[in-house]
């Protein structure tokens, strides 16, 4: 399987998720499968800072530099 086609698979998968089920499911990304945020902005159609507040505000690693 393409990179496109798993990103697109997450994209389905997190549009059809609750507010709630979203936040889980972009902490699952970024711990599970460590996906950096410009790949999460892409999948979750929010901006970088609003990513990087949800992995910190839940404790969450944000990059690999601990940012």
């Amino acid at each position: 399987m393409k990179w496109n086609d798993i990103r697109a698979d997450f994209r389905k998968k997190y549009r059809s998720l609750s507010k709630e089920g979203q936040k889980n499911f972009l902490l699952f990304l970024n711990r599970e499968y460590l996906i950096p945020t410009a790949e999460l902005e892409v999948i979750t159609g929010l901006k970088d800072y609003q990513i990087k507040y949800i992995l910190y505000k839940d404790g969450g690693a944000i990059d690999e530099e601990g940012n």
